[in-house]
């Protein structure tokens, strides 16, 4: 547990997939136990956050509202909660962390 946040923390291991890891380094994606979704704070760059589903960068304030209104009504969560989303946006987070 995090001690900070209360939070289990989970590492994307080489295939992109998240388990749970004892040590917080860079790629760690956090899973908060109330809510049981994965926080997009550590896909940010910035104020920009990687969409799995156009495969492009938004705004991290507005991705609630661009996900909603560009892939069909979808929840920040539902986009979340699917390990290939995680995939996804974390093979994007690499590509662009490479570039700095």
């Amino acid at each position: 547990m995090n001690e900070k946040s209360g939070s289990k923390i989970f590492d994307i291991d080489e295939s992109f997939e998240c388990k749970e890891s004892p040590n917080d380094d860079s790629s760690t994606c956090i899973k908060d136990d109330k809510s049981s979704y994965f926080s997009l704070i550590h896909f940010r760059i910035g104020n920009n956050v990687p969409c799995p589903l156009c495969e492009k960068w938004t705004n991290y304030s507005k991705y609630a509202k661009h996900a909603r209104e560009k892939h069909e009504g979808k929840t920040t969560k539902e986009i979340l909660d699917q390990k290939e989303n995680l995939n996804i946006m974390y093979e994007m987070y690499q590509k662009e962390k490479q570039k700095e």
